[in-house]
């Protein structure tokens, strides 16, 4: 993939130095989006049409993707790689509170209430993301309703699996 300026036209966030824009066709990204797991109760020609709104990034390993704290409002789908996400304790420190392999997706959260990042997510290995941004998704969902409301629900899915996830976390760590 050719690369091009850190931020993409359609207004992405992504500009940590480990980041750069990919140059690729629609076909690349319906290829990529078709292969995640995510993009698995989508309909071939949906597919084709998400794919026009999402942007290609390649993320080196020791990048971070975003930051506790940050108001960006972007979703990531992890092609390739591989990601942790951090939250910062009272003490100062960060712990790892999940990891997300290929074929998720991390930062839906931002589009969905508009609050700032609720955690840090830093690549782990070298990866590949398709980059939604809030500005697309809004054109998305002004162009094809019925298509963001199955993704929406993709979505809360996702969050609720990992709400699950974390409440069983949380129970094994304040049982004695």
């Amino acid at each position: 993939m050719a690369e091009r300026a850190r931020r993409s036209s359609n207004g992405s966030y992504l500009t940590s130095p480990g980041v750069a824009y990919a140059l690729t066709t629609v076909r690349d990204r319906m290829d990529m989006i078709a292969q995640a797991d995510w993009a698995a109760d989508l309909e071939w020609g949906e597919v084709v049409r998400i794919a026009q709104f999402f942007d290609a990034c390649t993320v080196k390993a020791g990048t971070v993707v975003f930051r506790e704290g940050d108001r960006e409002a972007y979703m990531c789908l992890l092609i390739k790689g591989r990601v942790e996400v951090r939250k910062r304790t009272n003490a100062r420190t960060e712990k790892v509170i999940s990891v997300i392999d290929r074929g998720k997706t991390f930062g839906e959260m931002s589009l969905i209430d508009g609050e700032p990042r609720s955690a840090t997510v830093l690549a782990t290995e070298d990866s590949t993301v398709l980059v939604l941004t809030k500005h697309n998704f809004a054109r998305l969902t002004e162009e094809c309703p019925r298509l963001v409301l199955r993704m929406v629900l993709r979505m809360y899915r996702q969050l609720s699996q990992r709400l699950r996830t974390m409440n069983f976390a949380l129970v094994e760590h304040l049982d004695p």
